[in-house]
C-alpha cells in the first residue's frame, strides 16, 4: 500500500510577479511541514534543482523560487514531511454543482496506480474499472491518450519543419488526420537544433529558471494535458452539449508539477478562442492519491467496478 501523502488547501495564485512566478501562476505547490522534519536530508539528495534548504540535523524548507514542483522529495519523505496542494475538496464541491459538467482528463499512469490505493497488488490495469468508478462520481470523461496522440502530432510535425527548413526547403507536404496539406515552413529556419520536449511542466521550468539559454530549444507544442483541456472547452462542449463556461476540467495526473502547469498564464486558449475572459484550459488538477481520496470520501471503490468498457 502507497503511504498517505498530507495535503493542504490550494492558497490561490500569486497577484504579482514573484520571484520566478509570473502572476496568475500557483505558487509553494510543494512545502515541508517543520513539525514533522528530523533533518535527515533524504529530501536534499534527491531534489534535482537544489531546491532544499536546512543543514543536516536542522529544519528543513523548500526555496520555492528554485523548486520545480517535480514532488521527488514528496515521494521519498520517509517521516511525511513534504507536504502537497490539493484540490479535492474544490472539485467535489464542482461534482455537487448540477449545472457543471466536470471533465477528468486522465493520464495513462493513473490507471495502473490508483489500483494500489484501493488495496489491490502494483501494476494491476484499472481502465474500465476507473471509468466506471468516475462516471459513479459524476466525471465526463476525456482520456488523455487522445490528447497525447495530437500532441504527438503538433511535436512531431514541429521537428519535421525545423528539420526541413534547416536543409533550405521553403514548404513541406505532410498527412494529418488522413488529409494530404502543404505546411509553409520559414518560419522554422531560425529554429535552433536538436528539439526538447516540452510534455513536462517540471523539465520547461527547470530550464526556464537554470538554462535559460536552452528555452528557444524547446518545442513549442503543449503538454497533453493543456492540449485535452482546451479541446474539451471547444470540441468537447459540442460533443456534451455543454455551455463552455459550465465545463470545469480537471486533470487527473500522477505528477505534482502538473498542478503548477494549470496555472500557467498562457494555458487560456479555449477562453481566447471562444472570447471568453478568465477561462482557463485546465481549472484543477487531482494526483492519483488526491483522485484516491476523493472516492473514497464518496464511498466508491473502482476495484469493485465492473471491468467493462
Amino acid at each position: 500500500m502507497v503511504r498517505k501523502v498530507n495535503t493542504f488547501k490550494g492558497n490561490g495564485a500569486v497577484k504579482s510577479q514573484t520571484g520566478t512566478y509570473r502572476a496568475g501562476e500557483l505558487r509553494g505547490i510543494i512545502k515541508i511541514n517543520e513539525g514533522n522534519c528530523v533533518g535527515c536530508h533524504t529530501c536534499s539528495s534527491v531534489c534535482p534543482a537544489g531546491a532544499v534548504k536546512g543543514s543536516f540535523g536542522d529544519k528543513h524548507s523548500i526555496d520555492l523560487d528554485k523548486c520545480i514542483n517535480c514532488g521527488q522529495c514528496l515521494l521519498n519523505c520517509p517521516f511525511g514531511a513534504v507536504e502537497q496542494m490539493s484540490f479535492v475538496d474544490v472539485v467535489m464541491e464542482k461534482l455537487k454543482d448540477k449545472k457543471t459538467k466536470v471533465v477528468a482528463i486522465i493520464a495513462p499512469a493513473v490507471r495502473v496506480a490508483i489500483g494500489e490505493e484501493f488495496g489491490a497488488e502494483p501494476g494491476t490495469l484499472t481502465v474500465g474499472r476507473l471509468w466506471a468508478a468516475l462516471e459513479k462520481a459524476g466525471f465526463l470523461i476525456y482520456d488523455n491518450n487522445f490528447a497525447a496522440d495530437q500532441t504527438i502530432l503538433e511535436e512531431g510535425t514541429e521537428l519535421l519543419a525545423k528539420v526541413a527548413a534547416h536543409a533550405g526547403l521553403k514548404q513541406l507536404p505532410v498527412e494529418l488526420w488522413g488529409k494530404k496539406i502543404t505546411l509553409d515552413i520559414k518560419e522554422f529556419s531560425h529554429h535552433p537544433l536538436p528539439q526538447f520536449t516540452s510534455c513536462c511542466p517540471a523539465w520547461v521550468r527547470y530550464v526556464e529558471v537554470f538554462y535559460p539559454k536552452l528555452i528557444p530549444y524547446l518545442s513549442s507544442a503543449k503538454s497533453p494535458q493543456q492540449m485535452a483541456g482546451a479541446t474539451a472547452k471547444t470540441y468537447g462542449a459540442k460533443l456534451w452539449g455543454a455551455k463552455p463556461e459550465n465545463i470545469f476540467t480537471v486533470g487527473v495526473m500522477p505528477c505534482t508539477a502538473k498542478i503548477f502547469e494549470a496555472s500557467r498564464p498562457e494555458f487560456d486558449s479555449a477562453g481566447k478562442y471562444l472570447k471568453k475572459s478568465g477561462m482557463r484550459d485546465v481549472d484543477a488538477v487531482l494526483t492519483t492519491r488526491d483522485l484516491a481520496e476523493l472516492l473514497k470520501r464518496m464511498n466508491i471503490d473502482p476495484m469493485k467496478m465492473s471491468e467493462d468498457a
